[in-house]
């Protein structure tokens, strides 16, 4: 949406100074900081994408270890349940 937006800036801004309405280093100032708004919000996503799939890796990872544990235990559990039948 923003990107659209200043896409739409810069477009105008070169009309109006096709138009003689604005200097033509005006339209290239407008052009260039639109420029670094669009390189600034690709950075932000890209880092955005990234932190997300390591958080996933981080959260999968220790719900993972956390069934091991659960199960881990069952298994003792029901070890120990069937040891209790030798004593009968």
């Amino acid at each position: 949406m923003a990107d659209q937006r200043a896409f739409a800036k810069v477009k105008e801004s070169q009309r109006m100074s096709d138009e003689g309405k604005m200097d033509q280093e005006e339209a290239d100032g407008v052009k260039k900081r639109c420029r670094v708004v669009g390189f600034a919000l690709q950075a932000e996503m890209n880092h955005f994408h990234e932190r997300r799939a390591v958080d996933f890796k981080e959260m999968m990872q220790a719900y993972l270890k956390q069934q091991i544990l659960f199960y881990q235990r069952i298994g003792k559990q029901l070890e120990s349940t069937l040891n209790m039948y030798d004593n009968i």
